[in-house]
């Protein structure tokens, strides 16, 4: 039986080599380490005038937070944020609140004409908002139901055929919300047909 030792001497070689390679991998990260070479290396330069860094260390204050965390893990549900908006104050002739309407999109998507918008600073069920659109004399009219968020109202957006504007050019749009107690109208968007 004859042993191919051309094929032995292969493996050892490349055995010799891989070892070879990790303990001078361990003897580099060793002396790096020691030495504060990399990947053990820390940055701490100055920072020049006019330079931005994010420090990526954590305040005492943050440290503080997550001790109390791991010391009471029920904290961690409860909620004391108080970011609601304030209440309008403001009143209309009629004797309604004044309320601050935004109209977030006006515009023609693949031949549908697309309004959206809500009142920023009132939660209320049961009022009801008007899209206004006008073209010099033509004006369409579209009413939509509220959505009721934790701190706002949201007007549910109308979407309709742009064949129902009857004259091409420049459009304005405007959003009202009415309630029993409340009113305001947004600022005025412009689209194209």
């Amino acid at each position: 039986m004859k042993i191919n030792t051309k094929h032995n001497s292969k493996v050892k070689v490349i055995a010799i080599i891989v070892a070879a390679c990790l303990v001078a991998g361990i003897i580099y990260l060793g002396i790096a380490f020691v030495n504060h070479y990399a990947p053990f290396v820390e940055k701490k330069q100055p920072i020049e005038s006019g330079e931005q860094m994010t420090n990526l260390e954590r305040s005492d204050a943050e440290k503080q937070k997550t001790q109390q965390l791991l010391d009471n893990p029920a904290s961690k549900t409860e909620n004391n944020q108080t970011d609601k908006p304030n209440a309008p104050t403001e009143t209309t002739p009629s004797g309604k609140q004044s309320v601050n309407v935004l109209l977030t999109n006006a515009s023609i998507t693949n031949n549908n004409v697309h309004a959206s918008g809500f009142v920023t600073n009132l939660a209320q069920e049961g009022g009801e908002c008007t899209y206004v659109f006008t073209n010099g004399s033509s004006t369409i009219t579209k009413k939509s139901n509220t959505l009721v968020n934790p701190t706002s109202t949201t007007c549910e957006a109308v979407t309709f055929s742009s064949d129902e504007l009857p004259v091409s050019g420049t459009w304005k749009v405007v959003l009202s919300y009415s309630s029993s107690n409340a009113t305001g109208t947004s600022n005025t968007k412009e689209f194209t047909k």
